[in-house]
């Protein structure tokens, strides 16, 4: 990208260079390639399920958005929590990178293996699930085979190189775009749809083992190592509990809607969770790329990893204040305008869920904080009881008020976990404090120095 910003503009060029070290220009660039492919995905993806949506209909597009929540349930016990852990011991250990991948590939392929097992085994028992139900939960259950390769893009990020997957996932999202569009097309049955989310996966999967073979990446020394195991998992322990607690609280709500309402309040809880929850993966996004430097920080200075962190808190609350405010005024006209007007129940539940975002925004910025400081038994005890707290809110809220019973479930979880909860420990009052202060974010943000 530099060398681009070179072509088309010289001085700008030499004036960065000039002004900021070499590590921040590859972070700044990095985090680039990041926003652009997330913007990219969210903008895409908006299009195209809107005119997915459109067309199934708040009843099939609710059963199809229940299936892919239960899907992002059982991937939380693939990932094992170990996403934080592997790039911090990626940067701490460069030279046992094989084994760190070779061991991570191997637990999470294994544990994708058995999930799948299990829902073949148990799903023709359950008679509450339809057969056509039952095909697509069959079919969405083999994109997780496919995504333990994810962990291709962990390694990217580590090394601040998230150019080459970002092309990667983008082509993806480009090919089963076009594919949907012509679904809709040829007026196809649900489960195309439910196909069209386990190509991508295939897809990225294949791209990412492309990537690695034309840099020459020695994928023969991806092994499984027993004692790299045993320092992962006395690690990460905790935070395999913490990633569960946390896909509970963010998919539940789907999924009891399911239950406790019916495939129509689904479709119309999704079609605001679809405007509101892509905020939170730039979030993701942004932390990722970041991650390496708060890390590595720690290691020189204390005053500059504690002043990071505050700037980053403080860029996180702007940053969830430039999107909620305007979604909040202008929700009606954007769900009429993109969804349609069958969709017009949705507006409030968005205009509640948006707000959701300043707190997973707090979380996902302290996220390297707790792992730094390793803070991963407490994350656990936040976040499973914020998954215990959401449930129970689900069970008394959504048989009254149904979709926006669950997003008022949402935000008082969220707002536990990502806030309230920090108050709770010694350690973590420090995070307390500078989200707090960060709600007065121009005050620290003007003191970035070059």
């Amino acid at each position: 990208m530099l060398h681009f910003l070179k072509k088309i503009s010289p001085k700008f060029y030499f004036k960065i260079k000039d002004n900021l070290n070499p590590n921040r220009i590859k972070i700044i660039f990095n985090t680039t390639w990041l926003l652009i492919e997330k913007f990219f995905r969210i903008g895409l993806g908006f299009f195209v399920t809107a005119l997915v949506a459109r067309y199934l209909g708040p009843k099939d597009f609710g059963l199809l958005s229940y299936a892919i929540s239960l899907m992002a349930l059982f991937e939380s016990f693939i990932n094992l929590g170990l996403n934080s852990v592997l790039k911090k011991y990626l940067l701490y250990w460069p030279d046992k990178k094989g084994k760190l991948l070779g061991t991570t590939l191997f637990l999470r392929f294994i544990s994708a293996l058995s999930i799948v097992t299990m829902l073949l085994l148990l799903l023709p028992h359950y008679y509450k699930y339809t057969p056509g139900l039952r095909a697509i939960i069959y079919i969405l259950s083999l994109s997780l085979i496919f995504k333990v390769f994810d962990l291709v893009d962990l390694w990217y990020e580590s090394q601040v190189k998230s150019k080459y997957s970002t092309i990667v996932k983008s082509v993806a999202i480009i090919s089963i775009s076009a594919f949907k569009l012509v679904l809709i097309y040829l007026q196809a049955p649900l489960y195309y749809f439910a196909w069209a989310v386990t190509i991508e996966a295939i897809l990225c999967t294949l791209g990412y083992i492309y990537l690695l073979k034309r840099q020459k990446e020695p994928l023969d020394a991806w092994k499984f190592d027993i004692e790299i195991f045993k320092k992962l998992y006395a690690e990460c322990w905790p935070l395999i509990l913490s990633s569960i607690a946390v896909m509970i609280y963010m998919k539940i709500d789907q999924i009891m809607l399911k239950h406790l309402a019916d495939e129509r309040a689904v479709g119309i809880y999704s079609v605001a969770v679809k405007l509101s929850e892509p905020w939170g993966f730039v979030a993701v996004n942004i932390i990722a790329s970041i991650f390496p430097t708060i890390v590595l920080a720690k290691q020189k200075s204390l005053k500059d990893y504690y002043n990071k962190l505050q700037k980053l808190f403080s860029f996180m609350t702007c940053f969830a204040l430039i999107i909620s405010i305007p979604i909040t005024i202008f929700a009606h006209q954007i769900i009429g305008l993109i969804f349609s007007e069958k969709y017009v129940e949705s507006v409030p539940i968005l205009q509640i869920h948006i707000w959701s975002n300043l707190f997973v925004f707090w979380a996902v910025a302290q996220d390297p904080w707790d792992i730094v400081e390793k803070h991963t038994k407490f994350v656990c005890f936040k976040s499973v009881f914020a998954a215990i707290l959401n449930v129970g809110l689900n069970f008394y809220l959504i048989p009254r008020y149904q979709g926006i019973g669950a997003a008022w479930a949402t935000l008082i979880s969220y707002s536990m976990v990502g806030f309230f909860f920090n108050l709770l420990h010694r350690k973590t009052r420090k995070a307390f404090r500078s989200q707090f202060k960060s709600l007065l974010f121009w005050k620290y943000l003007r003191t970035i120095k070059k």
